[in-house]
């Protein structure tokens, strides 16, 4: 991967900082949660502009600041009611306490600043002009295996690690092809939708009549797959399936009605079957 689509609050704050002649980065488990496939819950962002400077290029702008951990070099910047924990790049000293170091020196290169980091899945920042700063091979270690030899039980330990990673990595993935089709399903009715809209300039009464009736069948359609979309996210229900009695020549020329918008094409159905077949008709229809 090497783009990572940054919310534009957290981007507005890394361009200011920019603009004002500082670097700027997300930083840590929200680029390894993004690589990965997952939506982060928090945008964390390192700079080489001190605490004063992030405050006063921030107060420039009109936002908000928090002297939140101005010792730790972390100043809180408000955008619109969301907070982000801005910190300038440092070096960590030992942490007597085992959460806050006892000192910290502040730097001028990103460097040194991933080396101070837990893990190196944790030590990779991103900037979209940079892309993805890994020094310490973050990426490779998301996918790295424990090595096995053997067959004793040390061996079948490494095994059954190794099993419990490659189930993860298979989860986000899955996830994040769940995203992608879901998209693609919202996108099409919108396509469907954008050219009835435009043959309806100079149409026929007719026309018109039959452009509205498939422009709402396709709001309807929208408006089921944002339901079951919830449904799924909320109760991770499987049987969206629903097999019924479905006349295949009225479910072919629906088909090749909408195809019709989706692009100046020549759509031609040499061939319609007149029976009834047990489907779902709703079904057939996205996945055309």
């Amino acid at each position: 991967m090497n783009e990572i689509e940054v919310p534009h609050k957290a981007q507005r704050i890394i361009d200011l900082l920019e603009a004002a002649g500082f670097e700027a980065f997300v930083v840590g488990g929200c680029v390894r949660d993004a690589i990965m496939g997952r939506t982060p819950n928090d945008w964390d962002i390192t700079t080489s502009a001190r605490p004063a400077q992030i405050e006063q290029v921030m107060a420039d702008a009109g936002l908000t600041t928090l002297a939140t951990g101005v010792k730790y070099g972390t100043v809180t910047v408000r955008v619109d009611h969301e907070s982000f924990e801005t910190t300038t790049f440092r070096a960590d000293g030992s942490y007597s306490d085992g959460r806050h170091p006892d000192s910290v020196e502040l730097l001028e290169h990103i460097d040194g600043d991933l080396a101070r980091r837990d893990f190196t899945v944790n030590a990779m920042a991103y900037n979209p002009k940079t892309g993805i700063v890994d020094l310490h091979g973050g990426q490779a270690d998301l996918s790295r295996r424990v090595p096995v030899t053997g067959r004793d039980d040390i061996a079948e330990l490494a095994l059954t690690f190794n099993g419990m990673l490659d189930r993860l990595e298979t989860s986000y993935a899955t996830q994040r092809r769940f995203i992608d089709d879901a998209g693609h399903e919202l996108r099409t009715p919108i396509t469907v939708i954008r050219g009835q809209l435009e043959l309806l300039e100079g149409a026929s009464g007719e026309e018109r009549e039959r452009s509205i009736n498939l422009a709402t069948t396709e709001l309807d359609r929208m408006s089921r797959i944002v339901s079951e979309l919830l449904t799924l996210a909320r109760a991770e229900r499987s049987d969206f399936v629903v097999p019924g009695p479905v006349d295949v020549a009225d479910l072919t020329l629906e088909l090749e009605s909408k195809a019709q918008a989706l692009g100046d094409r020549e759509w031609l159905v040499e061939e319609i079957a007149e029976t009834t077949a047990t489907v779902d008709g709703e079904r057939v229809m996205q996945a055309m």
